[in-house]
């Protein structure tokens, strides 16, 4: 049943809900697995042709793509 709700949801739901969170924690974790103790910022932005979620912390230059 719980698969009929997520299938009858679609593609948003799933992002929104179950992917993005698991995403977002493990960008984080992996932030601070590198050392630095700054808090990231999460921003939505085009750069090189690709409209993404990306990481960006100013203090160690992270830069990566979330999702």
């Amino acid at each position: 049943m719980k698969t009929d709700i997520i299938l009858a949801w679609g593609e948003e739901f799933l992002i929104k809900q179950l992917i993005l969170p698991i995403r977002l924690a493990g960008a984080h974790d992996e932030h601070l697995d590198r050392g630095c103790r700054s808090k990231p910022k999460f921003c939505i932005e085009t750069r090189f042709g690709l409209t993404a979620l990306f990481i960006v912390c100013q203090d160690c230059s992270a830069f990566e793509v979330v999702i």
